[in-house]
Formats: C-alpha cells, structure tokens, sequence
C-alpha cells in the first residue's frame, strides 16, 4: 500500500484532492484535461466531472487553446486555493 503524502493525509485521499495536489505542485504549469487525469491517477470518468467542476467554481482557469486542446492551470487568485497552497508549502517544509 502506498503512504499518503502530508497534504492528502490531512485533507484527505479523494479524487478531488489528488487533483489538488498535482496542481499545487506543478502550479504556474498548464495541463491538458488528459494531463491531470493521468497526472493524479484517477478514473477518466471522474476527473472529468472533477475538472468540469472545479472550472465551474473558478478553480481551475483555461490558459491558451492550440489547435484543438485546451489548456488549463490553477487560479492561483482564488481564495479558496491561495489558503490550499499554504497549507501544501507549509507541509512540504
């Protein structure tokens, strides 16, 4: 069995916070939809819905669109992700 990072032991080992945490440590990088998915090891299914979800609530932000992908990253102006990323920074010290 695999040990849960600081970050997820405390926040939980969801889907939705794996996602959270692949973006808060690649956070000035942009990701395909596809990219996160493989990225946080979660259910194509449910990353999508995941994903869809957090751009609905402002947390994760389109960047550029080349050719037919979309490209996405975190919204590092989000209050909600600015006191995650805190908390992620303080826990990796």
């Amino acid at each position: 069995m695999k040990r849960l990072t600081k970050f997820r032991n405390i926040i939980g080992n969801s889907p939705e916070a794996k996602i959270i945490e692949l973006l808060l440590e690649g956070r000035e990088l942009e990701y395909t939809h596809n990219d996160i998915i493989r990225g946080a090891r979660v259910s194509r299914q449910r990353g999508y819905k995941i994903l869809r979800d957090f751009s609905e609530k402002g947390i994760l932000i389109k960047t550029v669109k080349a050719k037919q992908i979309q490209l996405h990253k975190l919204n590092i102006k989000d209050y909600r992700v600015k006191k995650l990323k805190e908390l992620f920074d303080y826990l990796i010290k």
